[in-house]
C-alpha cells in the first residue's frame, strides 16, 4: 500500500507536470550539528512561502564539499506536501565563500587604500617642506644684498622668518599626524592579513541542493536539509586529579571540537556521538569450521630474528580497532561558535568526584620505583568515550596516560606517579642452602629473590608488591614454590598467569622484606629456554 505523502506527490506531478516549475531561492540557516570523532551530520532550515503545484527550490551558500550520499531534504509540516527529486551542484562565486575571509579581504582593501591616502598626504607635506625651504633660501639671499646696499629693513626679516616658522610647523604637524595613522593603519592590515591567512580557503564554490515540491495548497512551511561532513570532529580529553590526603579523584571531562567546513558556525546547537560512521551495521555471518590431520613435520628451531617476525606477527593479526560497545550522545548544554579555520575550541562535559582505594605499587623485577595508585570505580549516569588522560596528584603533573571507553560502574586502576618516600630494592638471594641438581630423570633448578620495603611517610600507607614465577609451556616442567616464600597475598592477578601479589598495611617508618623463592624441575636430557639468570 502507497502512503497519503507518495499518492499526493504522484498526482499532484502528474496535474501539474506541464506547466514550469517557479524556483525560489534562499539560503537556509546552519541549526545544528551532531559531531563525530571522524565527521559531522549538519541540520539547516529555511521558511519558504508554498505556491499550490510544482514548484522548485534552491538553497545556496552551502558548503561544496557536503555529502550527496548523505543528504536528506525533509518538508515541515509533512503534510504540506511532499519532495520529488533533488540535485547536488555547486556554483563559483566572484568572491571568497567563506563570510569571514570575504570580510576580511574587503576590509583588507579598504585599510589599503586607506594607507595609500596617508602616504599620498605625507609626501605632498613634503613637497611642501622642500618648497619652503627654496623660499627660505632665496629669502636670506635676498636679505644679503640689502644689507650691502643698505636697503635692510629688520622688521621685515622677523615678519618673514615667523611666517616661515609658522607654515613649517603646521607642515610638520601635517607630516607627523599622517606618519602616526599610517603607522595605525599598518599595523591593522598586519593583523587583518594575519587572520587572514589563518582562515582563507581559496574556496570561491559552494554547494547547491536543488529540489522540486509538490504543493498542495499555498503557505508557508519550513524546510530541513541534513547532510553529512567529513572536515569536522572531536576528541576526548580527560584530566583526573588526585587529592591523596583526602582520597579523592576528580575527573574533569571534555571534548576538543574542530571544523573546516567552509563556514563559521554561528550559535550552533552540538551534539556529539560516540558512534564511528563507518561503523559495520550487522554482525559478520559464519562460515563451516573445518580440521582435518595432517602429517606431522619435524620441528625446525626458530631463530631469534624470526622468532621476533612471528611474535610481531601474531600481534598484527590480533591487533582490534578500539570501539565502544555502547553509543552515547552528549547535548552541549548551551549553543557555542566555531570557527571555520580549524581552531580547536575545548569544551568541559561534567567534573565526577570519585572515592578512591590508594596503594603504593611497586614490580621490583621490571621497575625499582614505587607508584601512586587509585583504584576507582566509574559512577557516572552516561558512558564515557575513550580518549586522553592527564594525571594530576596534590595539583602536580603526574603523567599522562589512555582512558578506555567505561559504562557507569566500571572499575578503573590509575596510576599518579612516583613516590619517592618508598623505597623498594629487590636482589637474588644466595645465602639460602639451595637444593639444585640432577634427581632421577629431572634436573631441578631454584632461584631465590628478596624485596625489602620501606615506608618512609609519616602515616600509613598500603603497599603493594608484584612479582611472578614461571609459567610452564610444557606439562613435563614443574613449578613449585619453596618454602620460604612469604605467603602472597593473591595468585594470577588479573588472570595473569604466574603473578603474584603481596599487599598489607605498612605503618609509618616500617621495614620489611619479602621472600620468593621457587624450584623448576624437568626432564635431565632437556635444556630450559625462557629462565634466564634473574627471572
Amino acid at each position: 500500500m502507497f502512503g497519503p505523502a507518495l499518492v499526493l506527490a504522484a498526482a499532484l506531478s502528474a496535474l501539474w507536470q506541464p506547466a514550469a516549475a517557479a524556483v525560489v531561492e534562499t539560503a537556509a540557516r546552519l541549526v545544528s550539528v551532531e559531531l563525530y570523532p571522524d565527521g559531522a551530520r549538519l541540520l539547516r532550515r529555511a521558511e519558504i512561502g508554498l505556491e499550490a503545484g510544482v514548484m522548485r527550490v534552491r538553497v545556496t551558500d552551502l558548503p561544496e564539499k557536503l555529502d550527496p550520499a548523505s543528504l536528506e531534504v525533509r518538508l515541515l509540516p509533512a503534510t504540506a506536501g511532499a519532495v520529488l527529486g533533488v540535485d547536488v551542484s555547486t556554483r563559483v562565486r566572484a568572491s571568497p565563500v567563506h563570510e569571514r575571509e570575504r570580510q576580511l579581504t574587503e576590509e583588507i582593501a579598504v585599510l589599503e587604500a586607506e594607507a595609500g591616502l596617508r602616504r599620498d598626504r605625507i609626501e605632498a607635506a613634503r613637497l611642501q617642506l622642500e618648497m619652503l625651504r627654496q623660499l627660505a633660501r632665496g629669502q636670506g639671499e635676498r636679505g644679503a644684498r640689502e644689507l650691502v646696499l643698505g636697503e635692510a629693513r629688520p622688521e621685515d626679516w622677523r615678519k618673514a622668518w615667523e611666517t616661515l616658522g609658522t607654515g613649517a610647523l603646521e607642515i610638520f604637524t601635517n607630516i607627523r599626524d599622517n606618519e602616526r595613522e599610517l603607522r595605525r593603519l599598518e599595523a591593522e592590515l598586519e593583523a587583518k592579513r594575519r587572520e587572514l591567512a589563518a582562515v582563507a580557503t581559496g574556496a570561491r564554490a559552494e554547494g547547491v541542493v536543488e529540489f522540486e515540491l509538490a504543493v498542495r495548497e499555498p503557505g508557508r512551511a519550513a524546510v530541513e536539509i541534513l547532510y553529512g561532513h567529513p572536515d569536522a570532529g572531536f576528541r576526548t580529553l580527560y584530566e583526573a586529579h588526585l587529592t591523596s590526603g583526602e582520597g579523592i579523584v576528580e575527573l574533569h571531562r571534555r571534548a576538543v571540537l574542530h571544523q573546516r567546513t567552509g563556514e563559521d558556525w554561528t550559535g550552533v546547537e552540538v551534539v556529539l556521538a560516540s558512534g564511528p560512521t563507518l561503523e559495520p551495521a550487522a554482525p559478520p555471518e559464519p562460515e563451516p569450521w573445518f580440521v582435518d590431520l595432517v602429517e606431522r613435520l619435524p620441528t625446525v628451531p626458530v631463530g631469534p630474528r624470526i622468532q621476533s617476525e612471528a611474535k610481531l606477527a601474531g600481534m598484527a593479526a590480533s591487533a582490534i580497532p578500539e570501539t565502544m560497545p555502547f553509543a552515547v550522545r552528549y547535548r552541549l548544554p548551551q549553543p557555542l561558535d566555531l570557527p571555520a579555520d580549524g581552531r580547536e575550541r575545548t569544551v568541559t562535559l561534567a567534573i565526577d568526584q570519585l572515592p578512591a582505594e590508594l596503594a603504593v605499587r611497586s614490580v621490583p623485577a621490571l621497575d625499582s620505583g614505587a607508584y601512586v595508585t587509585a583504584r576507582l570505580t566509574y559512577r557516572g549516569e552516561v558512558p564515557l568515550f575513550p580518549g586522553e588522560l592527564a594525571l594530576y596528584r596534590d595539583g602536580l603533573p603526574a603523567g599522562r596516560a589512555h582512558l578506555p571507553g567505561l559504562v557507569p560502574g566500571s572499575e578503573l586502576r590509575l596510576g599518579f606517579g612516583r613516590d619517592p618516600a618508598v623505597a623498594v630494592e629487590r636482589r637474588l638471594d644466595t645465602s639460602l642452602r639451595s637444593e639444585e641438581g640432577v634427581f632421577g630423570a629431572y634436573r631441578r633448578v631454584e632461584r631465590h629473590y628478596v624485596t625489602r620495603i620501606r615506608n618512609g611517610h609519616d602515616r600509613s600507607m598500603v603497599i603493594e608488591v608484584l612479582d611472578r614465577l614461571p609459567v610452564p609451556q610444557d606439562e613435563r616442567i614443574t613449578v613449585d614454590l619453596t618454602a620460604e616464600t612469604t605467603p602472597p597475598s593473591a595468585r594470577d592477578v588479573a588472570g595473569r598467569r604466574g603473578v603474584l601479589l603481596w599487599r598489607d598495611l605498612f605503618a609509618p617508618g616500617e621495614e620489611r622484606d619479602i621472600r620468593l623463592g621457587f624450584a623448576v624441575s624437568f626432564p635431565k636430557e632437556l635444556g630450559i629456554d625462557g629462565l634466564g639468570d634473574d627471572g
